[in-house]
């Protein structure tokens, strides 16, 4: 069974489900993604399938198999629960999907696939 919500997740993000092969890049997306909206919060990885974004500042995301669609979704809800918002709701999906966004403009393709090359992600 796939929840409503997820469903949203999915359509929105079906471009974006690139994988990356170690959370070592994702954590690099992930503080890019942190700096530009201004939060801060500590990144976990579990062994799980699953991300998770806590109320009081954290992200929890797999060890393996790690998408862009995953790690935006998550930051999302850190904006949303900043603005008061939680869950799965129309008012948390309008933060979240702000997210997705700004992802799928302003993060350049070279760092999406030179993942490796710290030089592109200070730019």
């Amino acid at each position: 069974m796939i929840l409503k919500a997820y469903k949203r997740d999915y359509i929105w993000s079906k471009h974006w489900n690139t994988k990356y092969s170690t959370p070592k890049d994702a954590k690099k997306i992930t503080k890019k993604l942190l700096r530009h909206f201004k939060l801060s919060a500590n990144i976990y990885f579990n062994t799980y399938n699953t991300g998770f974004a806590g109320y009081s500042g954290y992200i929890k995301l797999p060890k393996k198999k790690i998408s862009l669609g995953m790690i935006t979704h998550e930051i999302g809800h850190l904006l949303a629960y900043k603005n008061g918002q939680k869950g799965h709701t129309k008012k948390a999906y309008k933060y979240i999907y702000r997210v997705y966004k700004y992802s799928i403009k302003y993060i350049p393709t070279e760092i999406l696939f030179n993942i490796n090359n710290p030089t592109l992600l200070l730019k």
